[in-house]
């Protein structure tokens, strides 16, 4: 259904875009098809053409001139006006000389120019093909008739007056740009028209004009939010399994049969086991070649989903999209830079935006279940490492007991892990208000910790640290066994 609305739309948008520019096309007067011809006598000849009009229907007549060589427009009996022509319409015009206003044996060359005025102006693109040249042999030894001494006598110089001073003004008057005495753009107080580079429009045209043009803008907008539904690929967050996980199983009672069982339990890099007197722990963590802490891992997923008596819910699955996935890889590039607050401040984003997606997929049947907060990892193999650590508490505080790399069979050239967190579902005194609204700082503070910058892991057990689980992270259930079974 999507595609198919997609294609009406790319149906319909060149239509109404040719409507919109039909509301906006001006009137273009075309010159073509000049010709002279001499009469039988060679005493006359005409000039003949053809006017076109290639744009928009014309809303007025315009002047046709044709110009001698000196410049001069021609008398007044070959000046005429041609009358407004319809969009596509043509018209021929002709017009007579006298072969004895001309020297014998001579070429006269004449410019004819259609349609230059305040709708085409000079010198614009428009306006270019309004111009057109004809050259015109003057034939010799023809009879011809004597010609009369009509040399007018030379004018004298008109007096500058306020109607001049009118006709040359240019500048900004009454609303409108004027260049010459002429409106370039605004409105004309005479007619009421619109005018826009020189080329007048009614209101009404306008206004439809605009009005289509938002129309084509909305469309297009549609357009493309369409196209992002129809071939926007649904996240995916993907089958994996660490390269640690298709090793054969040791013997149990060996040191390294008791690390790789351990291995299994460890799901993520921090501690959030309550710290219960003798509980043991492990951890993974993701470090670079030369031991920084999540140099060179960049993720690739993130999914937030919930638990039940059988495991995962799948309709609960909720899967980052891929902008909130470059955000939090571009923080974790600079997370040395950062400090807590700093960090808390460019991830809350993030975490609101995945858990206002996951709140969809939640029920009131559904919210008192424990959510799983899953996050995937890539690196590239040599510039990568995964390390595990053993910890127990003693007198409520963790102190690590082991610490030891994994035996992989790596196939390709990528390392993938993952950290999961387990988030309390609504409890019994939360209200569903209370709980929607501190899941998002549960998967914040859960989100930092993960990216946050740890420098190098000291190579000996660290001193004991008290180690305070928050009150709103349920954490995994503590893996109990005793030391003395520990390798």
């Amino acid at each position: 259904m999507r595609k198919v609305c997609a294609l009406l739309l790319l149906l319909l948008l060149p239509g109404l875009v040719v409507a919109v520019q039909a509301q906006l096309q001006p009137r273009n007067y075309v010159v073509e098809d000049v010709r002279y011809e001499f009469a039988p006598d060679s005493t006359t000849f005409a000039i003949r053409f053809t006017v076109r009009n290639a744009g928009g229907d014309a809303l007025a007549e315009t002047g046709v001139s044709l110009v001698g060589a000196d410049g001069r427009v021609l008398n007044p009996k070959e000046t005429q006006s041609l009358p407004p022509l319809a969009a596509g319409a043509a018209a021929e015009l002709d017009f007579t000389f006298t072969t004895a206003d001309y020297p014998p044996d001579s070429v006269q060359v004449f410019e004819i120019e259609v349609g230059i005025d305040l709708y085409e102006l000079a010198g614009t693109d428009i306006a270019r093909d309004n111009i057109m040249f004809i050259s015109v042999p003057i034939p010799a030894g023809i009879r011809r008739p004597a010609p009369a001494d009509s040399t007018p006598a030379p004018a004298a110089p008109e007096p500058a007056t306020p109607a001049a001073a009118e006709a040359a003004f240019s500048g900004v008057r009454d609303g409108a740009i004027w260049l010459n005495g002429v409106i370039l753009a605004g409105a004309d107080p005479a007619s009421g028209q619109i005018i826009l580079n020189g080329t007048p429009y009614e209101p009404l045209n306008v206004l439809l004009a605009l009005a289509g043009a938002l129309v084509a803008l909305l469309i297009v907008w549609l357009l493309t939010v369409v196209l992002r539904l129809a071939f926007r690929r649904k996240p995916r967050f993907g089958i994996w399994q660490p390269p640690y996980a298709t090793m054969p199983t040791m013997d149990p009672g060996s040191v390294a049969g008791r690390r790789q069982a351990w291995q299994t339990h460890a799901q993520n890099g921090t501690i959030l086991a309550a710290p219960t007197e003798g509980n043991l722990h492990p951890v993974k963590l993701l470090l670079s070649s030369d031991n920084i802490f999540m140099q060179h891992w960049h993720i690739t997923a993130i999914r937030l989903s919930q638990y039940d008596n059988f495991g995962r819910v799948g309709r609960s699955e909720t899967i980052a999209p891929r902008w909130m996935v470059n955000r939090l890889n571009g923080i974790l590039r600079r997370n040395s830079a950062l400090d807590n607050d700093a960090l808390a401040k460019r991830v809350r984003p993030v975490a609101r935006r995945l858990v206002q997606h996951f709140r969809r997929t939640v029920g009131k049947r559904s919210i008192h279940l424990p959510v799983a907060l899953d996050v995937r990892f890539e690196g590239k193999q040599g510039e990568v490492r995964i390390a595990f650590e053993l910890y127990q508490c003693q007198k409520f505080a963790w102190h690590r007991l082991d610490r030891w790399e994994p035996i992989m069979a790596v196939l390709g050239s990528r390392l993938l892990e993952n950290y999961t967190y387990t988030v309390h579902g609504q409890s019994g005194g939360e209200t569903m208000r209370e709980f929607y609204r501190r899941l998002p700082d549960d998967v914040e503070w859960l989100l930092c910790e993960t990216i946050r910058s740890r420098g190098t892991p000291p190579a000996e057990a660290p001193a004991p640290q008290p180690f305070n689980v928050p009150d709103t992270l349920s954490g995994l259930q503590p893996i109990v066994s005793e030391p003395a079974q520990m390798g």
